[in-house]
């Protein structure tokens, strides 16, 4: 993690880290907009309670919460501040103080894990990578962002995230999946990649390496349409002993445990070199000879106007080598490569040690 930190501060553009500022400053400003002002104005709008005194009874959780990041440390702060803000208010007999003490020690921990103002700050990420990238979430995609956004924020925003950047890639194509959609023709050639440990690396160089170790050999994979189904891994490792995984959230438990009982996990080359990212101990390979599977695009079944429509443009868009070039710049990096001149450093402008 410091690796990647040092790698960006070191490599970022002045243009590119301005940018990440926008959604910096618009986050922090709006969170203490509803910390300091919305909600408290909402609870004095419902409550015979006053601002001034919710902001003070707060005070001290919310600088805990920005000094510490742990929502542990937190929670018991808020129970024992709500219980003297209503106790102060004095509008409870005795019997009614108790029951509401008792309530604020089950609503507090239980309303925490539904999704709640802090993190549905979190959808805004979605429309910041769009912007960020230059392809803007349109205002029709909205209600898609919000009903498909808001459930999945119970399974944290280290799954919602991902979940939402992934409703508009294209998916690997497969016989059980063309049953349940239609598919238009292909866009890209994923290749085939191994999630492992990274001291294991060298021993899964070939598939015929791999098929050596026979049943000995335990692999992962995901077991749901537009991934790498079982039939796939089962034609390139006939003999292994498989175990299958449903979603992004099991794969990830997976991973965070250390894989015990799993030797590695069959992903898109691309895709798994995602988690490692989340997981640096592990490292994705690509097995020789390299195995490709198609992607395309996946539209409601029988709707064949609108697949057409698609494979219409998909194929001029691929004759124009508009296709190519987004793989280069997204996935290879190729921009990255662009020539700019050298930072200013003490070393090579003051001292003039260097050239370059």
């Amino acid at each position: 993690m410091f690796a990647l930190i040092a790698s960006t501060v070191g490599t970022i553009d002045i243009e590119d880290l301005a940018r990440l500022q926008v959604y910096i400053v618009l986050y922090a400003l709006v969170a203490l907009a509803l910390g300091l002002w919305v909600l408290p104005a909402l609870i004095t709008a419902l409550t015979p309670l006053r601002y001034g005194d919710i902001v003070r009874a707060l005070r001290t959780p919310l600088i805990t919460a920005f000094a510490t990041g742990s929502s542990l440390i937190v929670l018991p702060l808020l129970v024992e501040q709500c219980k003297r803000m209503i106790a102060d208010a004095k509008t409870f007999d005795r019997l009614a103080q108790e029951h509401a003490d008792s309530s604020i020690e089950v609503l507090i921990p239980t309303f925490y894990t539904f999704p709640h103002p802090g993190v549905l700050l979190a959808l805004s990420f979605v429309l910041f990578a769009g912007w960020y990238i230059g392809m803007n979430v349109s205002v029709a995609a909205y209600p898609t962002l919000f009903f498909a956004g808001v459930p999945s924020l119970f399974g944290g925003t280290l799954l919602t995230i991902p979940f939402l950047l992934d409703l508009m890639r294209n998916t690997p194509i497969s016989a059980s999946l063309t049953q349940l959609l239609g598919m238009s023709v292909p866009v890209l050639r994923w290749p085939v990649g191994l999630l492992v440990k990274d001291h294991d690396r060298g021993k899964f160089q070939t598939w015929d390496d791999i098929r050596e170790l026979e049943a000995s050999f335990r692999l992962a994979f995901e077991n749901s349409p537009g991934k790498i189904g079982e039939r796939i891994v089962k034609s390139l490792l006939p003999s292994a002993t498989l175990t299958p995984y449903y979603d992004l959230e099991e794969k990830g438990r997976i991973l965070e445990s250390g894989a015990k009982d799993i030797d590695a996990i069959a992903d898109m080359a691309e895709a798994g070199a995602a988690w490692t990212l989340l997981y640096p101990s592990y490292t994705v390979i690509v097995p020789k000879p390299t195995v490709f599977i198609p992607s395309a695009y996946a539209v409601a079944l029988g709707n064949e106007n609108l697949l057409s429509a698609f494979n219409a443009w998909l194929t001029t868009e691929k004759a124009k080598g508009t296709v190519d070039a987004l793989y280069k710049h997204w996935m290879l990096g190729e921009a990255a490569k662009i020539e700019r001149p050298p930072r200013w450093s003490v070393i090579r402008v003051v001292l003039g040690w260097v050239k370059k």
